[in-house]
């Protein structure tokens, strides 16, 4: 995607928490949101492609004094909101061709990026943007499902592939998961540590051992 991140910005005050235009400017922000309202590869229960603009919504209502520390931090730093991406294409045109090439270019500008979901399919481009500038990232994966086979319906950028292709990139701790295929083993040079459903059931330090496989 050639497209620069000045054309995809929300220049109203239809954005993420009903900014003021001079507090979302690329400028002014330090963080930077993107919204994929994809769900080309669901396969069962659609919903995930209206998420996005829920939140946005829902995050104009939040009030942005944060009684804790007595300051309103959302102002204080900025925050930008992107045009959502084009959700009419495949996974890997989403991930790769709009996502991907969008963080690249957030990141390149010193900002943080966000991306809002859509389906578990928009992630990998976001991480491997991340991951080129981080050699030691590391994800941490909160799912049902450990998303590790290598094509889904012969798509390698499946919904059902999304952490398959992150970790080609980094190490992957997930957390929750009650199923999974089984040959997602995951990729050889970099571990995948599994936390299942049925863990956290149990008593046992199984929470500081998953913080402390992650390696930043």
């Amino acid at each position: 995607m050639g497209t620069k991140l000045t054309d995809l910005l929300v220049t109203d005050d239809d954005n993420f928490f009903g900014l003021e235009p001079e507090l979302a400017t690329l400028e002014r922000a330090r963080f930077v949101v993107m919204s994929a309202p994809y769900e080309g590869t669901v396969s069962y229960g659609k919903g995930t492609g209206a998420g996005p603009e829920a939140i946005r919504l829902a995050s104009q209502q939040v009030e942005l004094f944060d009684e804790i520390t007595g300051e309103e931090h959302i102002p204080r730093h900025g925050v930008a909101t992107l045009k959502a991406f084009d959700p009419n294409c495949t996974a890997e045109e989403m991930t790769i061709g709009q996502i991907y090439p969008a963080t690249q270019q957030i990141l390149e500008a010193g900002k943080f990026p966000i991306l809002i979901g859509g389906e578990h399919s928009v992630s990998p481009g976001a991480v491997k943007a991340v991951a080129e500038r981080v050699p030691d990232l590391s994800v941490f994966h909160i799912d049902a499902h450990s998303d590790m086979r290598e094509a889904y319906h012969d798509d390698p950028y499946s919904h059902a592939s999304a952490a398959a292709r992150i970790n080609e990139w980094c190490p992957i701790v997930q957390v929750g998961i009650r199923s999974r295929e089984k040959f997602e083993a995951g990729h050889p040079d970099r571990p995948v540590h599994c936390y299942h459903a049925w863990d956290h059931h149990t008593e046992g330090p199984w929470i500081e051992e998953a913080v402390g496989k992650l390696s930043r």
